[in-house]
């Protein structure tokens, strides 16, 4: 993930859930694995597909200009917006979820 931390980070992503770091069993860091490939293999590759149409300074000027009407500015955002949704998903391994969480909609955890 530290490949990526950059526009990660630039999705707006809450840094904590990136660097929770408390002790994983081996089949979490391989679930972990699994899910943060495919996160690469697809939305973090169609940023950087983005991202590279144009220059760091570009981009510097975009964002200072406060820019959002550029077609470049809207797709990059779209597509940050697409990888910030991934890694907020419920669906992100537990390797990443903060230890003692409840389950939402879990039954057996509720009380009558």
């Amino acid at each position: 993930m530290k490949i990526m931390n950059p526009m990660i980070v630039k999705s707006k992503v809450n840094e904590n859930k990136v660097r929770q770091s408390e002790e994983r069993t081996y089949e979490q860091v391989k679930e972990a694995y699994k899910w943060v490939k495919g996160l690469f293999d697809r939305e973090y590759l169609e940023v950087l597909k983005i991202y590279k149409l144009q220059s760091p300074e570009a981009w510097a000027m975009y964002e200072h200009m406060d820019a959002e009407g550029f077609r470049e500015v809207k797709l990059l955002n779209e597509k940050l917006g697409v990888l910030r949704k991934s890694i907020n998903s419920s669906k992100r391994p537990s390797y990443f979820k903060k230890k003692g969480a409840k389950k939402h909609g879990n039954e057996s955890n509720r009380t009558a």
